[in-house]
């Protein structure tokens, strides 16, 4: 089967976060046949909103968890070594892991 129309590229088109409702629209009509009627382009334009919802909902909750654990790295840092480790933390991403890992803290 031609890659183009495989059933593999069919669903990469069709859930690419790269591209826009237009170009999924016109890939899939020229590509795979597929008219778009209103009714399907209306599917595929909510289909759109909803991994973008998803991909918000999952930036937020990674941002929230984050920022939980870094607050708790706050807390231990200023109970056991004042400022001066917290200061090279905030600006080291790689000693902030460390931290993370030798506090066990966890983001969900």
């Amino acid at each position: 089967m031609d890659s183009k129309r495989s059933l593999h590229g069919f669903l990469g088109t069709l859930l690419s976060p790269d591209m826009s409702v237009d170009e999924k629209r016109e890939v899939l009509e020229r590509d795979y046949g597929m008219e778009m009627e209103q009714e399907l382009g209306e599917e595929l334009r909510q289909m759109c909103n909803l991994s973008e919802a998803i991909e918000e909902r999952g930036f937020s909750k990674g941002f929230s968890e984050g920022m939980e654990g870094f607050a708790l790295l706050v807390e231990n840092l200023l109970k056991e070594s004042g400022l001066g480790d917290l200061q090279r933390a905030v600006k080291d991403e790689a000693l902030c892991r460390q931290l993370f890992e030798e506090y066990d803290i966890v983001t969900k």
